[in-house]
């Protein structure tokens, strides 16, 4: 809804993406940074989803906390986009690159909550809205409040997001490169 009421479609799409994501376009988190960084925020004042949904992309990845307390696995990742801008014809992704000490404790931990239910709370029967799957021949929603309203989101049969490939590749510990020079 722009100023004065009138309803804006560009800014109802631009609301639905932030919502989806978690993250405006140019990349600001919706929640309010506690301290000087943009990445240097939480959930604890949000504990409603009201401003960040349950199960926008970001929260599922990253919940910050668990149920449990506990803290979650953190893994190191960057996304860069690539191709044509938006609504222009041609291919458009990211490529996304993620750094880790354990695959099977922090990776794969994180991609399970993207399809399945996670430690915020989320049901595994909501999966990720841009990479989870959805069930064949039926339709996924997303669904977040704004204001009073409770908005839902038709999504389709298809994923917004698909992986075309994927490589695991190790880097060498620090111990190890240090110890390469006795090698020589």
């Amino acid at each position: 809804v722009a100023a004065g009421g009138a309803t804006s479609i560009d800014a109802a799409q631009e609301l639905v993406r932030a919502k989806l994501m978690g993250r405006a376009r140019d990349g600001s988190p919706l929640m309010a940074p506690r301290g000087p960084g943009a990445n240097d925020f939480d959930y604890r004042h949000d504990s409603d989803g009201a401003q960040c949904p349950f199960a926008s992309h970001v929260r599922r990845a990253n919940p910050r906390t668990t149920l449990s307390g506990k803290r979650p696995p953190r893994i190191v990742r960057r996304g860069m986009s690539y191709g044509a801008p938006d609504h222009a014809p041609g291919e458009r992704g990211v490529l996304f690159m993620a750094y880790n000490a354990s695959i099977a404790e922090q990776f794969e931990v994180i991609q399970r909550w993207l399809t399945g239910g996670n430690s915020g709370g989320v049901s595994s029967a909501q999966p990720d809205p841009l990479l989870g799957v959805p069930h064949a021949g039926e339709a996924s929603v997303f669904q977040f409040t704004q204001g009073d309203q409770v908005i839902r989101v038709d999504l389709g049969d298809q994923p917004i997001c698909r992986l075309e490939w994927g490589l695991y590749a190790f880097v060498p510990s620090m111990h190890l490169l240090a110890s390469l020079q006795d090698w020589i």
